[in-house]
């Protein structure tokens, strides 16, 4: 790998970093919103809240890979958008200094480890979109007129 592509990878994930800080405030809006509904709603018993991203490479029409995060009582459990961890396990793979030592957000973790996406396409990169997807479960006793 050229230095030229690992500089665009540190760019990429910077960029990828601030849409995880954005995907994270929206989501735990939605999920205090849903919080709400849940406690004053008495036949709503539940809600699900994922945020589904799209991530698209400049060479590509549709998506690169798409893949859905939950994020339902975001504050109570963990969840790694937006964690501020170091995501990077380059160095099982590939032995190259610079790439290592690169932080790494959950997202482009996810593109490189999870769906084994190329380094030529990660740094084609050119839109990342998301869903903020919320349903509720509503429960209702029927009562049997025999």
């Amino acid at each position: 790998m050229q230095l030229q592509d690992k500089v665009k990878i540190f760019h990429l994930n910077q960029q990828l970093s601030l849409v995880e800080e954005e995907i994270s405030l929206l989501a735990q809006e939605q999920d205090k919103i849903a919080q709400e509904k849940l406690g004053s709603n008495k036949a709503m018993v539940d809600y699900e809240l994922q945020v589904n991203i799209f991530i698209y490479a400049s060479h590509e029409e549709e998506n690169l890979v798409s893949w859905s995060e939950y994020f339902k009582n975001i504050d109570k459990r963990h969840n790694n958008i937006n964690d501020k961890e170091n995501h990077n396990v380059t160095s099982c793979c590939w032995k190259d200094s610079e790439l290592n030592s690169q932080q790494h957000c959950w997202i482009l973790h996810r593109l490189y480890d999870d769906f084994d996406i190329s380094w030529k396409d990660i740094i084609n990169v050119t839109k990342i979109s998301f869903d903020i997807e919320i349903s509720y479960q509503y429960s209702m006793d029927i009562t049997s007129h025999n």
